[in-house]
This record gives C-alpha cells, structure tokens and sequence, in this order.
C-alpha cells in the first residue's frame, strides 16, 4: 500500500529481475483501475538495466485527484507475469509506523555497533571505535562531550537506518530466503532500499 498526499505526485519504483536474455531497455505499461488516481507520463514506464545481471528498472509517477479514492496500479509488460500495488489518496500521509527507541549504552557490539534488546529497543554501543571517536567518553557527571556534534548525529542517523533495514532484511530471509528464492541481487536490491529509505527518516530527525 502507498499513500499519495493529494494532488502531489508520488514516484514508485519497478523493478524487474529475470534470467531471460532481454534487451537493455524495455517499456512496460502502467495502468491506474481508478480515474481519479492517474499514471503521468502516458502509463510508460522505461525499465533500464542496472549494474546487476537480470535486473532491470524504471520510475513512474503518481498522482491522486480525489480524497480517500483508491486504485490498483498495474505494471504490464509482455511476456512477464503483471505486478499490483495499490494506493489510496489521503490529505495527510500516516507515519512511517517506526515505532521503537534507542539508547546509548557503555559496550562495543562488534562490526554491527548495535544490538536490538527487543523489537522496539535498540541499544548502539558507544564503544565502537566509529562512534567514540565524535562521541568522547563518559564524563563522571555522566555526559559525553560531542552529544551535541553534527558529526556524531550522522552517524548514529546511519547506525539507525542500517539496523532497522537489516530488521526487515531478516524478516524477507525468514519469509523467501529458506526456499532459495531470496539471491544475492534480491538481498542487495532490499538492503539498500531499505537502508536508503530509513537514512532519509534518521537525518530527518537526528541532523540539522
């Protein structure tokens, strides 16, 4: 489900992963089932080959014209079976539903510089090396000197957003991965859309 805010265009992503021979750029047709809610660009959606073998893919806007309609967004394309999602026009779009906390703990966690405690607890360790650096160490009043460095506030905004798409990574392994269906392409093309997803959240809240 994606929400569109009304009457603002709203930018999905198609993806196409296949072991067929194809050519470098196809066209796959984008058809909205609702009139109020309409495909830009003449329902074309230009799928390009990308740095991985057998995945191809392509952008197409969206726009709702009417509150609370809804409609399926089909993507067609000869020879492959269709893709549905579907969208509904809202005038405030709902929270990205993240709800959890997390805090600064006196331990190192290894590569990963985080542990989550439970699904709404993450603790990140302030002794890894990456974050003590921008961090300092605990004070005997109990603070840490760069609490407040623009530095140290990116860095954990990407600690944050690496855990929680890792969080859902592991969730597509559990779901897909135990028949081999998840590969290596289709476990980085997850990664990264989550990871760049959940960063644009994390600065948005811990980076001026």
């Amino acid at each position: 489900m994606y929400y569109l805010r009304i009457n603002k265009d709203k930018t999905l992503i198609l993806n196409l992963k296949t072991h067929k021979k194809v050519s470098n750029r196809l066209i796959a047709k984008i058809i909205s089932n609702n009139p109020n809610i309409v495909v830009k660009g003449g329902g074309n959606c230009v799928l390009n080959k990308t740095d991985f073998p057998g995945l191809l893919k392509g952008k197409v806007r969206i726009q709702g014209r009417q509150l609370k309609e809804k409609a399926e967004i089909i993507a067609r394309l000869r020879n492959f079976t269709h893709a549905i999602t579907n969208v509904i026009v809202k005038e405030n779009i709902p929270s990205s539903g993240i709800n959890f906390t997390f805090e600064l703990v006196e331990d190192n966690f290894g590569s990963v510089r985080y542990k989550w405690e439970n699904p709404y607890m993450l603790k990140i360790g302030a002794e890894h090396p990456s974050i003590r650096k921008y961090l300092g160490n605990l004070t005997e009043e109990g603070k840490y000197p760069g609490i407040n460095n623009p530095v140290y506030h990116a860095l954990i905004a990407e600690v944050i957003a690496e855990a929680l798409a890792f969080n859902i990574l592991e969730k597509n392994f559990k779901k897909e991965g135990q028949d081999g269906m998840l590969d290596y392409t289709s476990t980085d093309l997850y990664y990264h859309r989550e990871f760049s997803e959940f960063l644009k959240i994390s600065h948005k809240h811990l980076v001026n």
